[in-house]
């Protein structure tokens, strides 16, 4: 299953390098070109950004709450090689799973996490996006929900400043997608929070994008 959105990943600084010229900076670790959703069984593959050095990857139940040294409880070891990652699926549990990257050469760089559900829901490819695209100054928009699977319960809550400005329950339509107004475009964008009984179910974050993106 193809990509569709990208998922917030914590921020690290840039580190700086010493070198016989000078300073060189050095790119931060992630990781780039994952699913958002898989089915059972299907592998999860991507990629490594900015390698240094002895790189590990493991996948396990999502947990909220973690420091970005810490990597998440009964976390299975995923294959790694010239910067691509492939983690199976076969003995994971339907729900939100996360993809955790560390490199040895810079621990300063702690652990990267991104979020990867295991799902037999059909054509289940969750996305939030922006309705216009690209609203000018002070235009309303709406957050446009699509890929959730037919007639599922949603509940979305919109913040802004971190302070939730509404909350609201959406059943989708036949074809997957909802719609709610978020507000007016701005120079602060507003976090979406959607969740649908796999993102935010137990110990799982919220699917959270940020809006206009």
């Amino acid at each position: 299953m193809p990509p569709r959105t990208r998922l917030l990943l914590p921020s690290v600084p840039l580190l700086l390098l010493v070198t016989g010229c000078g300073f060189a900076v050095d790119t931060p670790l992630g990781t780039a070109d994952l699913p958002v959703a898989v089915a059972p069984g299907e592998e999860v593959t991507g990629r490594v950004v900015h390698p240094d050095g002895d790189i590990t990857v493991t996948i396990g139940p999502a947990q909220r709450g973690l420091r970005q040294d810490e990597r998440v409880e009964a976390a299975l070891p995923c294959a790694y090689d010239d910067e691509q990652l492939t983690c199976t699926t076969d003995t994971l549990a339907e729900g939100v799973h996360a993809v955790q990257v560390s490199d040895a050469a810079q621990p300063g760089e702690l652990v990267q996490t991104a979020y990867v559900v295991v799902s037999s829901r059909p054509d289940y490819e969750p996305a939030v996006d922006s309705t216009p695209a690209n609203p000018a100054d002070g235009e309303m928009f709406d957050a446009r929900l699509t890929g959730w699977g037919a007639e599922q319960e949603l509940r979305v809550r919109v913040l802004l400043r971190g302070e939730v400005v509404q909350r609201r329950r959406l059943t989708t339509d036949a074809a997957g997608t909802a719609a709610v107004e978020v507000g007016r475009a701005g120079r602060e964008a507003y976090e979406v929070r959607v969740r649908d009984g796999l993102w935010g179910a137990g110990g799982a974050p919220a699917f959270s994008v940020w809006l206009p993106a």
